[in-house]
């Protein structure tokens, strides 16, 4: 079978990545930007307290919506400034629909869910 009719799960470069990093709406910006920088990651996954997830914290939304509106990342809670609802994957999805997807939303990186749990992410460039 060829790399691009496989599924996202089966991809070696799925199984190999760390878990995502998740955050609860209620935290610090400052405490998920630490993690960032640490484990030089783009963006966390902000889950429920049933850990489903309901947003995503970018490198952009930190610039946009926190520092060029004057917010204090010691004060500012994830929710304020989280993508709502995010695309995700399925890990059963298959390489080149996942691929289409993600180039017809200019989706960079997609979070890989199941039951909207959080299991894995994966970059455009992994596909490619």
């Amino acid at each position: 079978m060829s790399r691009i009719g496989t599924r996202l799960i089966d991809r070696t470069e799925f199984k190999t990545k760390p878990k995502p990093v998740t955050f609860l709406a209620d935290d610090k910006v400052s405490n998920a930007v630490s993690v960032m920088s640490e484990k030089n990651y783009g963006s966390v996954i902000i889950v429920d307290k049933q850990e489903k997830v309901i947003g995503v914290v970018t490198e952009r939304d930190i610039v946009k919506k926190l520092v060029n509106a004057g917010l204090s990342p010691k004060n500012t809670k994830l929710e304020k400034i989280m993508t709502k609802n995010p695309k995700t994957l399925s890990p059963d999805i298959r390489v080149n629909e996942a691929f289409k997807l993600m180039n017809k939303q200019s989706i960079t990186n997609c979070f890989i869910t199941k039951k909207k749990i959080p299991i894995g992410i994966i970059h455009l460039h992994d596909i490619l």
